[in-house]
């Protein structure tokens, strides 16, 4: 199927002044293939007609990365092109300005049985699963815990949305420190490139297929064209859409298994100090616990455990960008062990324990609650937004419209405190502090999948974001990173300005992606694992609302982000980098372009990728 003179809507882009459209795509052509020979069709009409083209995941990313824009747009432009919407025609000019797209929604057929049929002898699939790259992670979640016996990917990010191709091919990760980002489960891809050539690619040291076997199996892809090579390999999990369409994948996946998560609230001061229950943040991040928690997990262990528990594989700690009237900043720390599925008590119904609270569900009277409880609101300030409430002054159809609304009305009258209110509220819903009335914890208990994405529509907060940045850093200095951001944020506050949203901390291993953001991890043997120097990296996620403050507080911290050493998620706010932050963050970047050449080519080159150097 291909329609003409689409708009096709990502997330809101802020901080790059060659688009624009705040995320819109208008693509002269949108395919939607539901075969690879039709994927092939569509990439070599593009070229005919010599247009660029890109393949359009779920549209969960921030970033401009995924546009097939080939020439800078205007305001102006964009303005025409709504005035054109307003009387029932298009703007060409805005058109032109971007390639062809294809659409990849239709693309989620299960490929398992095929798998025996494309390995080496005697190798077992048990723990590989094959599908197309178009289905989202939720999806997939699912349709992987209903293979018999279940299973699931080892780790992922805290929403499900993402299409596996997107959210691989853009470096996505959870907080499992333990464990590398998303793409590094990837085995194999099967990608369609320049020309419309089908290629097999595959790391050589790991090698589990038959090349023999993929060609009589996939007739369209030529013996010279399954790469069994780690550079490419390393090059093409993370490739933000550069190296063509990525029709399929075969991924590493593990037993079911469950989670249990435990949440802190303290304030990211005490938590800095004194860690989570006395445990250091370098030591959390290295998996130790502290007693009381120790207590709950014993009994769902072995005995013969060694250290008595087992080690924490997860940590994020979510932060209130609003400080509190003593300076200090509210935060929320979680804590995640996994349970094998045959340790689950037979009398524990999953899930078990106190399940987080879904932010869909909050309403404009729970915000203004929130906001009149707080200490801060005295009876003029209640009788200010009960008037504001009675006379429609926080209107909108949806909540973030009424949220967007209440905040505008905060910064009439610097009720900064207002806001920190209305944050803490969706924390603690989002992440409940699990304490029995006997003061025992009573955590979540669920499969891991379920735990770490939440769901689509309901606690995932980057839903509730209108903008959002990432950086990496090695794990110490992303700590201090988060200190530099909140010292931003407070200088902010005496001039009226003051960010609506989080600021979170998450640890991840390193990555094997030549461009993976997880560059951080590869210490010296004398320094691995040891307090003073986790060999992890941290990932400080800064997610808004996106009132008017917020795009110049975004860039702001982008700034400061990039100024520190940062590596920004390719998936999120972006537009500031520059070719010289590339080459100095990606040791290994002329061996990615080398294999984006080899498989995009300029069919797949795009603005953002001549901006970013990566061409």
């Amino acid at each position: 199927m291909t329609k003409t003179d689409q708009v096709w809507a990502n997330w809101g882009i802020i901080d790059d002044t060659d688009t624009f459209a705040t995320g819109e795509l208008f693509t002269q052509k949108l395919f939607r293939p539901t075969t690879p020979e039709e994927v092939s069709l569509a990439i070599q009409q593009a070229e005919d007609e010599e247009e660029t083209i890109r393949a359009l995941g779920s549209g969960w990313s921030f970033s401009d990365a995924v546009l097939p824009q080939s020439t800078p747009t205007t305001l102006a432009e964009y303005v025409n092109e709504i005035l054109a919407r307003v009387f029932g025609g298009i703007y060409a000019p805005l058109f032109e300005a971007y390639g062809f797209a294809i659409d990849t929604s239709a693309l989620t057929q299960n490929l398992q049985r095929l798998l025996p049929s494309l390995v080496n002898d005697g190798v077992d699939t048990s723990l590989l699963f094959f599908n197309e790259a178009g289905i989202t992670i939720d999806a997939l979640n699912v349709r992987l815990n209903e293979q018999s016996p279940p299973v699931a990917m080892s780790t992922l990010g805290g929403s499900a949305g993402q299409t596996i191709a997107g959210a691989t091919s853009t470096g996505t990760h959870g907080s499992d420190f333990d464990r590398a980002p998303i793409a590094d489960s990837l085995q194999a891809l099967y990608i369609i490139g320049s020309g419309g050539t089908h290629h097999w690619v595959e790391s050589k040291s790991n090698q589990f297929t038959d090349p023999q076997k993929i060609t009589a199996t996939f007739p369209a892809i030529d013996a010279d064209n399954c790469h069994y090579d780690d550079d490419l390999f390393n090059a093409a999990i993370v490739g933000m859409g550069a190296m063509g369409v990525v029709y399929a994948v075969v991924l590493r996946v593990v037993p079911q298994f469950a989670l249990i998560q435990f949440n802190l609230w303290s304030t990211w001061e005490q938590l800095r100090q004194v860690g989570v229950g006395g445990v250091e943040l370098a030591r959390v991040a290295h998996g130790q616990a502290f007693p009381l928690i120790n207590q709950f997990l014993d009994p769902l262990y072995p005995a013969n455990n060694a250290a008595g528990m087992p080690y924490s594989r997860a940590l994020q700690i979510v932060v209130n960008p609003i400080r509190n009237d003593d300076g200090t900043h509210n935060c929320y720390a979680t804590i995640r062990f996994e349970l094998p599925l045959a340790l689950v008590p037979e009398s524990m119904v999953l899930p078990a324990g106190l399940i987080p609270g879904n932010l869909g569900t909050l309403t404009l009277s729970d915000l203004t609650n929130a906001i009149t409880n707080s200490p801060d609101c005295g009876l003029p300030q209640k009788a200010a937004f009960w008037w504001a409430e009675q006379t429609g002054q926080f209107g909108g159809n949806t909540i973030l419209e009424q949220a967007q609304s209440l905040i505008n009305f905060c910064k009439g009258y610097n009720y900064f405190w207002a806001v920190r209110a209305v944050i803490d509220l969706m924390m603690q819903t989002a992440f409940p502090q699990y304490i029995g009335s006997d003061g025992m914890p009573n955590p979540q208990i669920d499969l891991g999948f379920k735990v770490m994405t939440g769901n689509v529509y309901g606690i995932t907060f980057p839903l509730l974001g209108a903008t959002s940045i990432e950086p990496a850093f090695p794990f110490l200095n992303a700590i201090e990173f988060v200190n530099s951001a909140l010292a931003a944020f407070d200088a902010g506050i005496p001039n009226n300005i003051f960010p609506a949203g989080y600021l979170s901390l998450r640890a991840c291993g390193p990555t094997a992606a030549f461009l993976g953001m997880q560059q951080f991890g590869e210490l010296p043997a004398n320094q691995r694992d040891t307090d003073e120097f986790p060999d992890v990296t941290g990932n400080v996620e800064i997610s808004l609302l996106g009132n008017a403050d917020d795009w110049g507080v975004i860039q702001e911290i982008e700034t400061l982000a990039l100024a520190q050493g940062g590596i920004l998620h390719w998936g999120q706010s972006n537009g500031l980098m520059n070719n010289l932050d590339v080459h100095e963050r990606f040791p290994q970047l002329a061996k990615w372009k080398a294999a984006q050449e080899l498989f995009g080519g300029s069919t797949f080159v795009n603005l953002f990728m001549q901006r970013c150097g990566l061409v």
